[in-house]
């Protein structure tokens, strides 16, 4: 009886020791599997060991995106193997074993990986093959950034894989380190799922020499001006960018703020005065204002910016509803900055950015460089609480009206109002396929779309004069009827496509293929009812049945 009651006290203690070993594994791979979905990646891998852990095929792919994200190559090969002994198709761990492989140069294994399959792998043909040819590393890594870039551009971000898309744009800096373009949209995915501090670090790799270094800065800028004090934030909000001998300054504007309870405080007038000063001191021959993505902010500041570049002189008119306009003006004469400036907008610049940039190009100051325009707000709107309204509301948060109180107008008269500022030298923008602004499409105003509508009409009501004349006296009704049906139909097919020579193009063969098609159908039906008055008129239709 003794040795049974050993043996179950022995038993006992084995079934707590396993218990509480599964419960601390199950533990584990919680907390493991919380942190990735929270885009920690780093803390998801933490502990985890490809030799000691029996996962589903599903969790081993988590891990093995983790790692390839943290850029741990190794690890994820690894992972990528064992998902491969149960499912030889997981496009996935495909690609990290061609990755892999690509990294060693070991080129045949990945050709060796390609015939093994039991069926094609769409996503491994298209990364690293072309016409069965393996890729070279710059278009496998395009073609890795191009995956992402086609669901980037998703409006629906709550239908964003965040954590496939962060494995692709990895997989490309893996690949291509020198990818900047992979590195700054990797930090920009990491910026949307609330990791800035990762963002930022990786914003810090991009290459001084490359095209998307500005970008990068600008997004250190933002960061740094709303996340920290502006002791840190100062340094990253000035550069120093050095080309061909030459140095030029670049100063990051996010944001025209200022501390309407004390405007004795710092703002960003203020602060771009400092800048200036100690870029000036470093001996720079070129001066860059950056205000892409800047939504504008506080007028004041703007006047103050523009008085840095000009003698003296108006900056921006502002109407009220009820008034007459208001110049405001620059009335200090000396000037901070004489030398090259230029000014860099997108589409994501607007109101007082707007204001900036026109007055600069206004007084031709300043060479303006960016998309085909800005954003197009020349308005500006005042919020109205409605709790101000309800005395005693026990209802909660009633909400606020926003309306339009003045309008901005530049120093030459006009209005950036769905215009926008007209670039002086038009580079391409990566999300120009968005829509932005009050205006989105081709930037065109409105009176210049009414114009090509009224010229369109014109011309189709003129165009069966002629169309009718040669169908009767040259190429015959029948023809013609044929000639202006498929000049209609190659015309609705050319506005298919999203452009403005297009859009001229399709409109003229409209207007051709209606001047053909619209007269001389008339002249055949009128040709088939010939000698039949009751067919032309109807009348046989109307007799009584009986």
């Amino acid at each position: 009886m003794i040795n049974l009651i050993k043996k179950l006290q022995i038993i006992s203690i084995i079934l707590i020791i396993n218990s509480s070993a599964f419960a601390l594994t199950s533990s584990s791979f919680l907390i493991s599997q919380s942190a990735y979905e929270n885009y920690d990646y780093s803390s998801s891998l933490l502990n985890f060991d490809i030799d000691e852990v029996n996962l589903s095929e599903d969790s081993l792919l988590d891990k093995a995106i983790a790692a390839i994200i943290t850029e741990d190559i190794d690890l994820a090969s690894k992972i990528a193997k064992n998902i491969l002994t149960e499912d030889k198709n997981n496009a996935e761990a495909l690609i990290i074993t061609a990755a892999s492989f690509y990294k060693e140069e070991k080129f045949n294994k990945i050709i060796e990986l390609r015939k093994n399959l039991e069926q094609p792998s769409e996503v491994l043909e298209f990364i690293f093959f072309s016409n069965n040819t393996l890729k070279d590393i710059d278009t496998i890594s395009r073609a890795l950034v191009e995956i992402v870039s086609s669901s980037y551009s998703n409006n629906e971000q709550r239908r964003i894989n965040y954590n496939f898309l962060l494995f692709y744009i990895s997989l490309a800096k893996i690949i291509d380190p020198e990818n900047d373009r992979a590195i700054i949209i990797k930090a920009e995915l990491f910026d949307q799922v609330g990791q800035h501090q990762v963002a930022v670090d990786i914003y810090k790799q991009v290459n001084k020499n490359n095209i998307f270094y500005l970008d990068a800065q600008n997004n250190l800028a933002r960061h740094y001006l709303f996340n920290s004090p502006y002791e840190e934030a100062e340094i990253q909000i000035r550069s120093i960018v050095e080309k061909n001998n030459n140095t030029y300054g670049l100063i990051n504007i996010p944001k025209f703020y200022i501390d309407f309870d004390n405007q004795s405080n710092r703002d960003a007038a203020k602060d771009l005065r400092t800048e200036i000063e100690r870029l000036k001191e470093q001996g720079i021959q070129g001066l860059v204002i950056d205000l892409r993505n800047n939504g504008g902010g506080a007028l004041k500041t703007v006047v103050e910016m523009a008085g840095m570049f000009i003698k003296n002189g108006p900056v921006v008119q502002v109407k009220y509803f009820d008034k007459e306009k208001q110049v405001l003006s620059d009335r200090d004469r000396s000037v901070l900055w004489t030398g090259p400036l230029v000014i860099l907008v997108n589409e994501g610049s607007a109101s007082a950015s707007e204001i900036l940039a026109a007055a600069m190009q206004d007084y031709k100051r300043a060479i303006i460089i960016g998309g085909n325009q800005t954003w197009g707000k020349g308005t500006v709107q005042n919020v109205f609480p409605l709790n101000r309204m309800v005395r005693g509301n026990t209802n909660g948060d009633l909400g606020a009206l926003r309306y339009t109180t003045q309008k901005y107008y530049r120093i030459n008269g006009g209005s950036v109002q769905l215009e926008g500022v007209k670039s002086d030298i038009n580079v391409p923008y990566r999300y120009k396929y968005l829509e932005f602004g009050d205006n989105p499409g081709w930037g065109w105003s409105s009176s210049a779309a009414l114009s090509l509508l009224g010229t369109y009409a014109m011309f189709a009501y003129l165009a069966p004069l002629a169309g009718g004349w040669l169908g009767d006296k040259k190429i015959g009704y029948r023809n013609a009827v044929v000639i202006g049906a498929l000049l209609m139909t190659f015309g609705h097919a050319s506005m298919a496509v999203e452009t403005p020579t297009f859009l001229y193009i399709g409109i003229s063969l409209l207007v051709i293929g209606t001047g053909f098609f619209k007269p001389n159908i008339t002249s055949i039906i009128s040709k088939i009812y010939e000698g039949r008055d009751d067919k032309a008129t109807g009348e046989a239709h109307n007799s009584p049945i009986v």
